[in-house]
């Protein structure tokens, strides 16, 4: 969280995701990611697996989960539901993040 910790530092106000007109500042960002690490300490995640397209929600889920301690797995949306279904029960448990 080092490097996050010290954009905000620095750039709080700058956006750091996203368009300049609705994009998630650093400050954002850093707030979101916190939220995720501790909604995944709270409940006890092994991994974090995102299947999603190209997203704010990638580097939110990414810095939540680097800060919470558990590996982050991004999976591609585009596989079949029963490769999905494999690749994310090799690294159970997990919690799941995906976009219907």
């Amino acid at each position: 969280m080092m490097l996050l910790e010290m954009a905000v530092g620095g750039f709080a106000d700058r956006v750091a995701v996203g368009s300049r007109d609705d994009g998630l500042t650093f400050a954002d960002l850093f707030g979101r990611a916190a939220a995720t690490a501790e909604r995944l300490r709270s409940v006890d995640a092994g991994h974090l697996v995102l299947a999603d397209v190209s997203s704010e929600a990638l580097p939110v889920l990414l810095f939540g989960a680097s800060w919470a301690g558990i590996p982050f797995v991004p999976l591609n949306y585009r596989l079949p539901d029963g490769e999905l279904r494999t690749l994310a029960g090799r690294v159970s448990p997990a919690l799941a993040v995906a976009q219907p």
